[in-house]
């Protein structure tokens, strides 16, 4: 038996027991090649650029299901971050400019400002946990976001 029919046969191994190859890692069907990329290293890239980043992925990536939901969990996740974001800054700025005139809106400014520094860090932490998981080749769902990501992925 030549090494070329040795390859043929292992490959029909794998296909009849849904394993591929990607890249050294041997994984059971649903992390098939990425847009000809590593799908851990697709997924990681789709968090790492923030929404922007999970819809390049997402409408790129066509059929890996695990990188698709990465992709959404991402574009959700950082969307929800900065419509969040946005409303308590607009907050704290018209707090703080009627703080100038009274007491309360001045204390009202100063909780919001550190509920815009917790919110920032939060989203920090689950940032890079998002990150590490995709990269670990992890499905993790985050709630709400992540039942909606699976849908659509």
């Amino acid at each position: 038996m030549t090494d070329e029919e040795s390859m043929e046969g292992q490959e029909e191994e794998r296909k009849e027991s849904g394993q591929q190859v990607v890249g050294e890692i041997e994984t059971k069907g649903y992390a098939k090649k990425s847009a000809g990329a590593n799908p851990n290293t697709t997924a990681f890239l789709a968090y790492l650029f923030g929404w922007a980043g999970g819809l390049v992925v997402f409408f790129m990536e066509k059929k890996n299901r695990y990188v698709r939901f990465h992709a959404i969990q991402s574009l959700l996740w950082n969307s929800a971050f900065w419509v969040v974001l946005l409303a308590l800054f607009l907050l704290f700025i018209i707090s703080g400019l009627a703080g100038q005139t009274n007491v309360l809106f001045r204390i009202v400014s100063t909780l919001l400002m550190f509920l815009l520094v917790a919110w920032f860090l939060v989203n920090l932490g689950v940032w890079i946990l998002l990150m590490f998981k995709a990269l670990k080749g992890e499905y993790h769902k985050l709630p709400l976001i992540g039942d909606k990501a699976e849908e659509v992925a």
